[in-house]
């Protein structure tokens, strides 16, 4: 038996005996975080009819713990002076803790900080639920539903702000190359009137080697005619060269109510050293409709100790046309139990 998975515009393929399908599997689970998916899997790594995490521990019920630390420097202090900037993380900090079923069910409990130089901080809860929905759907894999609810604590000069979001979603990948995932969520807090978002994230793999895709919300508060925030981004992976480099491109177009928008350009260049080195490039350009640009330019760096345990460090620079350039390092872990 041949373990074969596209993760990233990357294919993974090994032997199913001994280290070399250590090797192959923890490559394709890792590749499941570079770069920066939508939190939809796209279809589930199997191998002997088990769940890819669960057959690299080799129990029913496998538990992923990961961690991620970040700092953010400005080159000549307006984080700390001017008031656009009060908003901007300094520093982040987030843990996660997630048990996975060979049933297919996953939850999942993920805790954030983000300390600002001015004080201006926030804490987030997140708990994720999902469960399969039916054993069988015709002419496709099991089927899922998710459930998922926040919350945002900011912690403000004059006092403190919260906000709860409960969401609810369906996913479904058909043997035809589709994949889709929609979602509902309904979000209240302290001072905006409650709101409604429905999203979907729509991708279609030609082949193990190149998926093209799509994601878009619109959203609408509660007692105002007009609509929301809304947004879509356009999206394609490829395999330049199979198993070792990989190219993924984003476009996104984002609109708030109050008319203010920008437009997002994002590529990730994946390059397998070895089964134990990955490095990852990446280059984003902004554009808003006030003439403001930036650009950012990062490098990643990810190591397998082992199957089931990995770290990752990564640098960026961001550069604006108006203000301050930011530097920002992190780093992280994910270890499999």
């Amino acid at each position: 038996m041949v373990v074969h998975k596209s993760i990233g515009g990357l294919v993974a393929r090994g032997p199913s005996t001994g280290r070399d399908l250590a090797g192959w599997l923890v490559f394709a689970l890792v590749l499941a975080l570079v770069p920066a998916a939508f939190g939809q899997s796209e279809g589930e790594s199997m191998v002997d009819g088990a769940p890819l995490e669960n057959a690299i521990v080799g129990r029913d019920v496998a538990v992923r713990i990961q961690g991620q630390i970040q700092f953010t420097e400005d080159d000549d202090d307006l984080i700390n002076d001017d008031p656009a900037y009060v908003r901007f993380p300094s520093r982040l900090y987030s843990a996660k803790v997630q048990l996975l079923e060979t049933s297919g069910s996953q939850s999942a409990v993920t805790y954030s900080r983000w300390e600002n130089s001015m004080e201006l901080d926030s804490d987030n809860i997140t708990c994720d639920f999902r469960l399969p929905f039916v054993s069988e759907d015709f002419g496709a894999v099991p089927s899922h539903v998710s459930f998922r609810y926040k919350k945002k604590t900011d912690t403000l000069p004059d006092g403190r702000e919260e906000t709860d979001y409960w969401s609810i979603a369906y996913d479904k990948t058909l043997q035809s190359g589709w994949y889709t995932y929609t979602q509902y969520q309904y979000t209240r807090d302290d001072i905006r009137p409650a709101s409604h978002e429905l999203s979907e994230y729509l991708s279609y793999k030609y082949s193990e080697d190149f998926r093209i895709g799509m994601q878009g919300s619109i959203s609408k508060y509660i007692g105002q005619d007009s609509a929301g925030p809304w947004f879509v981004r356009l999206f394609l992976s490829a395999s330049i060269v199979p198993d070792w480099t990989a190219l993924r491109a984003e476009a996104q177009y984002y609109n708030s109510e109050a008319g203010y928008s920008f437009q997002l350009y994002n590529a990730y260049l994946s390059q397998k050293l070895s089964t134990d080195y990955l490095v990852r490039m990446s280059y984003r350009y902004y554009l808003d409709d006030a003439d403001l640009s930036s650009h950012a330019l990062g490098l990643k760096i990810k190591h397998w100790f082992s199957a089931d345990m990995s770290a990752d460090v990564g640098y960026r620079y961001y550069i604006h046309s108006e203000g301050a350039d930011f530097d920002t390092l992190y780093a992280g872990f994910s270890v499999l139990l």
